[in-house]
């Protein structure tokens, strides 16, 4: 007959430990990675609803549009803040394609339109 020798608990319990550590890094590093991948999409996403705004502000553009934009589509809007003069309020949106509102930009800028003859 032929004996096996047996582990003890100790070892057994520091097996136990070692492989729950491994473990738990693994997944901790593959979800940090996706989430990394979501997160980025979100900066240029933002990113690109502040370029909006800021070129309403420069520029002028002052009108109403949207834009598909990877996947996600923005709308801007823009309307005459409380009745004064050269005073716009510009909201963009970014949505998704389910429509589900992801983030929003509000900012209010002067900008004199003239008239020309």
């Amino acid at each position: 007959m032929i004996k096996i020798k047996a582990s003890t608990l100790t070892e057994v319990i520091v097996a136990l430990v070692i492989i729950s550590l491994v473990t738990g890094m693994f997944f901790t590093i593959i979800i940090k990675v996706g989430n990394y991948n979501r997160n980025r999409k979100y900066l240029l996403l933002n990113q690109q609803l502040l370029e909006l705004v800021q070129e309403a502000k420069q520029y002028g553009y002052l009108d109403d549009e949207t834009l598909d934009y990877e996947g996600y589509y923005i709308q801007k809007k823009v309307k005459p803040f409380k009745e004064i003069p050269g005073v716009w309020e510009i909201t963009a949106e970014a949505f998704t394609t389910q429509n589900k509102k992801l983030m929003e930009h509000k900012a209010i800028i002067e900008y004199q339109i003239l008239e020309t003859e």
